[in-house]
Parts: C-alpha cells; sequence; structure tokens
C-alpha cells in the first residue's frame, strides 16, 4: 500500500511540471518567424542568451486580446527584466495582423506563423497559450495562464538560469 502511496504522489508531482502538452525541461524547438515589422527571430538565437516567452495568439480569441493588451503594458518591464517575449500570431494574414495591432494600440513586435507550423512543433491545442524557456533553451512550462506574479521565481527555481 505503501508503494502505490509513494507512487500516486510521484506522478502527482510529475504531472505538477508537465508543461502542458509538453514536457517540463524539453528543449525549445528552434523555428524562425518574421514579424509584422519585417523583423526576422529564431528561437536558437536566444540559447545561452535569455529566457523567453512564447505567446501563441490569434485575434478573434476574446482571452488572447486581453493578454496581448497585457502584454503591451508589461514587455518594457519583462525585456529589462531580462526576458525575451515573443508574441505569435496563429494561422492569420498579416493584414489582419496589423489591423488588430492598430485598432487595439498594441506596439510590440507580433511574429506570425500563417500556417500554423510553430504552434504545430510546439503542440498547442489552443490559444491563447504561453511557453516559458529558460536561458538553456529548456522548456519550464506550458500554460493558458501566465502567472505573471510567478514567472521570476520559476525562472531562478530552475537549474541552469
Amino acid at each position: 500500500m505503501k508503494i502505490i502511496k509513494i507512487f500516486a504522489v510521484s506522478i502527482l508531482v510529475l504531472s505538477l511540471f508537465c508543461a502542458g502538452s509538453l514536457w517540463a525541461f524539453d528543449s525549445a524547438s528552434d523555428f524562425s518567424l518574421t514579424a509584422t515589422s519585417g523583423k526576422t527571430v529564431t528561437m536558437s538565437y536566444f540559447r545561452g542568451v535569455k529566457p523567453v516567452l512564447l505567446f501563441f495568439w490569434t485575434t478573434w480569441c476574446p482571452y488572447c486580446v486581453r493578454q496581448m493588451k497585457m502584454l503591451n503594458e508589461k514587455y518594457e518591464k519583462m525585456s529589462a527584466e531580462g526576458i525575451e517575449v515573443i508574441p505569435i500570431n496563429v494561422g492569420e494574414s498579416e493584414e489582419k495582423v496589423l489591423r488588430f495591432l492598430s485598432r487595439n494600440r498594441i506596439s510590440i513586435p507580433s511574429f506570425l506563423d500563417g500556417y500554423g507550423t510553430v504552434a504545430d512543433t510546439y503542440r498547442l491545442i489552443g490559444v491563447p497559450t504561453y511557453t516559458l524557456v529558460d536561458r538553456e533553451g529548456r522548456i519550464l512550462f506550458q500554460t493558458n495562464e501566465f502567472p505573471y506574479k510567478e514567472y521570476k521565481s520559476l525562472l531562478t527555481a530552475v537549474p541552469g538560469k
């Protein structure tokens, strides 16, 4: 009976470290995306340099809209703290994304995953999805709600920070 309890607790603890549909500490897959501004970003550029927050979103998702506005407000602070924030629009045209950004007065760069290739690579089930990657390129977690108050402690709690 004691072994079953230990096994059950182990499974529970392991599930807490499970990053959505990805396992925590998996290596983040490389990608190259272009922003609406024309800037190109690759995931491999940040490996060994700084942690990255990927935010997968769409213009039609009401929760995504609220999260984009919140990220827009927190972008400068997070950048100053050494976190690279990369909003990734999934499956929509550049025109539609530009219209959305302009209408909502969002100034942070937004990268385009028009065919959903990166979203598929990161095994997204839906939007919004946050994926936090440490500076060593390991996925710390993947979730639909970003814990703004805890993200810094998550980064410092993991070896390799």
